[in-house]
């Protein structure tokens, strides 16, 4: 056992210190020695602990920090090319690429869960004549006005209105029935016509002429025999007069039809 003077030792605080006349490391015992160069017995630590380990510098944490933070400004310049890839540069609106993209999904999405897409294409009358009398800024600004005034009246995030062509839009509309779809080209074609485009030197009145399809789509059906039907009808009015709205209603696959294609 242990002498009492030897436990009574090992409770005192006790220093370490180095000794220029005695080389080495030396305890001592009792009040804080003076000499430079000591060391404290805490500072010291069993292999393998805590304080044995190298402490992270503060210049390592800020190059996380700095890598951390050009990772995220480089994955919002890509979501922000992504959307640029996606945008019309003259109007404004969404362009084909993503109409196309977004009606496929769509129309898959409606053959699962059984409701209705209706498509409008829109086209704007004359607009060759609006270029050659006006000049082409004159056409353009007509271009983004008109895309404006077609999406003012979209009320729903699901709706999507894109340039289809030169003087062509396409609007789709998930969950809308065939009268609904009416009814809306209807009000886009009031609201150009009602409008007055100014330009630099110039007042300029146009008109639009549309066509209106709806589908229940179910499997084996085309989501392009829609766009064509809405062609179809488009072509319908510009053959008439212009400046009018033609539905070519809902469309229907024969049962025949559809063995047919599935067989």
């Amino acid at each position: 056992m242990a002498s009492s003077d030897t436990h009574h030792r090992s409770d005192r605080a006790h220093w370490l210190y180095f000794d220029d006349a005695h080389p080495g490391i030396h305890p001592g015992v009792g009040a804080e020695p003076s000499k430079q160069g000591q060391l404290h017995s805490a500072d010291w630590s069993e292999p393998g602990t805590a304080g044995n380990q190298p402490a992270v510098g503060s210049h390592g944490q800020e190059r996380t920090e700095e890598l951390e933070s050009a990772l995220a400004e480089l994955s919002d310049a890509n979501e922000s090319l992504k959307e640029l890839n996606t945008v019309d540069a003259l109007t404004g609106i969404k362009n084909r690429q993503y109409f196309d993209t977004i009606f496929e999904q769509e129309w898959r999405r409606a053959t699962r869960q059984k409701y209705p897409l209706s498509l409008l294409l829109l086209d704007i009358d004359h607009f060759k004549r609006v270029n050659e009398t006006f000049g082409h800024l004159a056409g353009d600004e007509c271009l983004r006005i008109f895309a404006r005034a077609a999406w003012d009246l979209l009320r729903r995030p699901a709706d999507i209105v894109a340039r289809y062509g030169s003087e062509e839009f396409v609007v789709l509309l998930p969950y809308v029935e065939n009268d609904n779809a009416v009814m809306l080209a209807e009000q886009v074609r009031s609201a150009i016509a009602d409008r007055t485009i100014k330009t630099t030197d110039e007042f300029i009145t146009i008109t639009c002429s549309v066509g209106v399809s709806t589908a229940n789509p179910s499997e084996g059906d085309d989501r392009k025999d829609a766009l064509a039907a809405a062609d179809i009808a488009l072509y319908e009015v510009k053959a008439s007069g212009r400046n009018r709205v033609s539905n070519a209603g809902n469309l229907t696959v024969e049962p025949a039809v559809r063995e047919n294609q599935t067989s």
